[in-house]
């Protein structure tokens, strides 16, 4: 049954994770009607441990969040990666650039940084347990059906479902015979690898030392033959996330599926495989995994790839619906709240919700954000290989930039990586904060705020209604 009409908002956010929770967000400041929609009913996500830099804390700063960020965070200053007999290959050190770029790497796990943003927005705004089966649109709006036969009116439809988007399929299904779809959109994302997570319960630091430590530690090892790759991280309460890689012999996702073992027996089964593995901190990988509850462990492929087609009339993707990286330690989950950031301000910046405006509002976001996206994804690439490739040319590649490549050059491109920030162009703008010169952001039509530089004699909102309110 449909709701409502009165009931009908602007925006239907399909996909409660980070980055449909910040657009949400960033939609209560605009003032903008919106339902989010999450197939599941606990919310409860799953991963490990993630990693923000200046890419995104200046939207938090912005908001009110960052102070909350930091409770919940250890500060990250170096990456160190051994051999599977704990032997030190290198170190990519980045925490000396605080200063320079004037916010600090923030460690955290995925379930509280979830749980922050969540805090933030209301709970009418959610709809829980509801799986998206297909949508149709028109001048009008569009309609989103569920599997439990319900559906929602709104006037856009925002895909934050993830790397395999129900919206991204609906939208391909109705355009490909329209010939719309570039063949690359069709093929699958490819899988070189595939990752067990999770985080474990409080530790003894008396046991384990590095826990009194009040900066992260990040070390990596490398299996060599074994194909498998492991990472420990130290995180706020005492606790370790933990990750293991394993590279696959195919990257075709098809055969690697029918090849890979799920659920708590595939679980099962990799633990039991890597549960010797050593690490630096003082226990063996399978400690800290019998002390994580196999419920919070997720077992994932990593895909990458970059999709051309994010938006059609009035549906839009955005994160890893639109691209997907390996993961880098929080990078793709940062880019895809850089999705939501540049998307709320294209919206904003639209006078009426006509499908011509919607359009050239998508069709601005997309401009915006795909080049810097493509850039990502070629870097992810470049750190999968680095981190977790087990090849003889991922091992020369390891030895090169951990013996050959100076200081200066990680620090350089750190410095380089971070300029990118960009903030809610419908908000004052977060302080200036380190010395590095910041990449230039498009600025809003609407929004004339006390660091704008004042264009017109508009006013800086069309009605109170619109005006940004404190979380």
């Amino acid at each position: 049954m449909s709701e409502k009409a009165q009931e009908r908002p602007k925006a239907l956010i399909i996909g409660a994770g980070l980055s449909g929770m910040l657009l949400a967000i960033l939609f209560e400041r605009q003032g903008i009607s919106y339902k989010i929609f999450e197939k599941t009913l606990d919310m409860k996500p799953l991963g490990s441990c993630m990693a923000f830099n200046a890419n995104i804390l200046p939207v938090l700063d912005q908001l009110g969040l960052l102070e909350e960020t930091k409770k919940i965070s250890l500060q990250g200053d170096r990456f160190d990666s051994y051999s599977s007999d704990l032997k030190f290959l290198g170190s990519i050190r980045f925490g000396h650039c605080n200063e320079n770029i004037g916010y600090p790497t923030l460690m955290f796990t995925r379930y509280e940084m979830h749980n922050l943003l969540k805090s933030k927005i209301p709970k009418e705004r959610f709809v829980l347990g509801k799986k998206m089966t297909s949508y149709s649109q028109d001048d009008d709006g569009v309609e989103v059906f569920f599997e439990d036969d319900s559906s929602y009116k709104g006037e856009i439809l925002i895909g934050a479902d993830g790397a395999y988007s129900s919206v991204r399929k609906s939208m391909y299904k109705q355009i490909e015979p329209l010939g719309l779809l570039p063949k690359k959109d069709i093929k699958d994302m490819k899988a070189a690898y595939i990752t067990m997570v999770g985080v474990s319960k409080p530790l003894d630091p008396e046991k384990y030392p590095i826990l009194k430590s009040p900066i992260s530690t990040t070390d990596q090892m490398m299996g060599g033959s074994s194909g498998y790759s492991w990472t420990t991280v130290t995180v706020t309460d005492n606790r370790v996330s933990w990750g293991v890689v394993l590279q696959l012999e195919t990257t075709d996702i098809q055969e690697a599926r029918a090849t890979c073992e799920w659920g708590e027996e595939g679980i099962r089964s990799m633990t039991n495989d890597v549960k010797d593995f050593k690490t630096t901190f003082g226990a063996t990988l399978g400690e800290f995994i019998e002390q994580t509850p196999i419920e919070t462990i997720s077992k994932v492929f990593l895909e990458e790839k970059m999709f051309e087609t994010w938006y059609h009339n009035r549906v839009v993707l955005i994160g890893d619906a639109c691209h997907k990286f390996l993961p880098s330690v929080g990078q793709g989950a940062m880019n895809a709240m850089q999705d939501s950031v540049v998307l709320a301000n294209t919206l904003f910046d639209i006078e009426d919700y006509t499908t011509k405006n919607i359009v050239a509002a998508f069709k601005d976001y997309r401009q915006q954000r795909y080049n810097y996206a493509q850039y990502e994804i070629g870097k992810s690439t470049l750190m999968g290989r680095l981190s977790y490739g087990q090849g003889w040319i991922d091992r020369i590649l390891r030895h090169i930039v951990f013996n050959f490549v100076p200081q200066f050059i990680f620090t350089r491109q750190v410095l380089s990586d971070t300029a990118y920030r960009p903030q809610a162009t419908f908000l004052p703008r977060a302080p200036k904060r380190g010395t590095v010169s910041i990449a230039p952001q498009k600025p809003s039509k609407r929004y004339l705020g006390p660091n704008e530089i004042e264009t017109s004699r508009s006013k800086r909102f069309r009605s109170k209604k619109e005006m940004p309110v404190a979380l």
